[in-house]
């Protein structure tokens, strides 16, 4: 099951149009799998932060940041024995995204996952998606009748 979810939302985020979407795909993944929470820590470029959507999220210095944790797990895990994997977000095209961090409470329970799926192809696919969402909502559309001089102000 847990490779299942992972592999559902590597695909998803290949095709997701929209910030709100990526959240959705992880969300969903995670809640369908073992571990018990994630916080998404976002690295925005310049004019990329009104295009998260209105979900609550907590604005940083530098980024966004967004924490998903499971119903039935405590909100608050400091002090609570977890373990946690670190996955780095960089794109294709080699742009650093940002990081998710996977946490999981310590239990007897075996963890069912090919860990080779979750720190190959699934991070490469959500910076993908992060990027592609994030700069394309970003652009700033430019009109015929713009003064070129003002345009290369704004580019530069």
């Amino acid at each position: 099951m847990n490779n299942l979810a992972i592999r559902r939302a590597t695909e998803e985020l290949k095709v997701a149009r929209d910030y709100d979407q990526v959240r959705r795909v992880l969300v969903a993944a995670f809640d369908s799998n073992d571990f018990d929470s994630f916080d998404l820590k976002l690295e925005l470029l310049p004019g990329e932060l009104s295009s998260l959507g209105s979900e609550p999220q907590t604005a940083r210095r530098n980024g966004f940041f967004f924490r998903w944790i499971k119903a039935g797990v405590p909100k608050n895990l400091d002090g609570t024995a977890v373990w946690t994997i670190a996955l780095d977000l960089v794109s294709s095209a080699n742009r650093r995204r940002g990081r998710l961090m996977v946490h999981r409470l310590y239990s007897t329970r075996d963890l069912q996952i090919d860990i080779n799926l979750l720190t190959s192809a699934f991070p490469t696919a959500l910076a993908d998606a992060l990027d592609r969402t994030l700069v394309a909502s970003a652009q700033i559309i430019l009109l015929p009748e713009q003064d070129t001089a003002l345009i290369a102000a704004q580019a530069g």
